[in-house]
């Protein structure tokens, strides 16, 4: 379920005109984002008092989705070519891998300052 949110994400990422490279590391930087809140939530409820009953009847394997035929990656080239721009996604994969977020376990945004973070603050 958490991967179905890249597609509308990154489209509406290059439909507020985004390039194609920002919006594929922006994309990449929420899959592992809500990946790991995911696996937060699911530790939190398997290994604590909130864990499900194992004699209970509601099954509890993830749930398929309600759409199980949505598109699971965004359609990279298709949102390049809406945005006018071409697709080379060993660029955009060098875009993303050159980020600080990418750069080692220790990434943190904590130090970021408010000022820093909003857009009226950019030059």
């Amino acid at each position: 379920m958490l991967d179905r949110c890249q597609p509308i994400v990154a489209a509406m990422i290059v439909e507020a005109g985004v390039s194609v490279p920002v919006a594929y590391s922006l994309t990449a930087i929420l899959r592992m984002e809500l990946h790991g809140l995911a696996n937060e939530a699911m530790d939190h409820f398997l290994h604590s008092e909130h864990a499900p009953d194992p004699n209970s009847p509601i099954d509890p394997r993830p749930w398929p989705g309600m759409w199980p035929d949505a598109p699971q990656k965004p359609d990279w080239p298709k949102l390049a070519a809406l945005a006018e721009e071409s697709f080379d996604q060993a660029a955009c994969e060098a875009h993303t891998s050159a980020l600080p977020y990418f750069a080692d376990d220790t990434y943190s945004t904590d130090w970021v300052p408010v000022a820093a973070a909003s857009p009226a603050s950019r030059p």
